[in-house]
């Protein structure tokens, strides 16, 4: 990765933090790490624990943050996910999977989106 592309990375991750707990979300960890991999953010919202994926472009990108959103990351934060919730003692937690995607512009504020549901778990990750 290249540092251009950390840097861009970073200043999504800071936005959408800002913009979920504005949005009244309660963060409960940022960028979750295990061997298995990462999730950017894990958050309460109302009764909801919510596993979210930042996606971060800027403004000369020809498609949309959230397409770059494929099935095998979604994969993979799934898999995390369910270790958090084993972790955490969480089984039973209602769970759900947000995109944030934030589009930078020159000179202007992030364009900044947020897909509730963008993609859910099926039956092979049952916990």
């Amino acid at each position: 990765m290249t540092r251009e592309r950390q840097i861009l990375g970073e200043s999504g991750e800071e936005a959408a933090f800002e913009f979920l707990r504005k949005k009244g979300y309660r963060i409960l960890e940022r960028n979750y790490k295990t061997p298995l991999g990462e999730i950017d953010i894990i958050a309460q919202d109302k009764e909801k624990l919510v596993f979210v994926e930042v996606k971060s472009l800027s403004y000369t990108s020809y498609i949309l943050p959230q397409e770059m959103l494929n099935k095998k990351k979604q994969e993979q934060i799934i898999r995390v996910a369910l270790s958090y919730l084993k972790a955490k003692g969480l089984k039973d937690a209602d769970c759900r999977f947000d995109c944030v995607a934030v589009v930078f512009s020159l000179g202007n504020e992030p364009e900044i989106e947020l897909i509730k549901d963008a993609f859910q778990s099926d039956d092979r990750y049952l916990y």
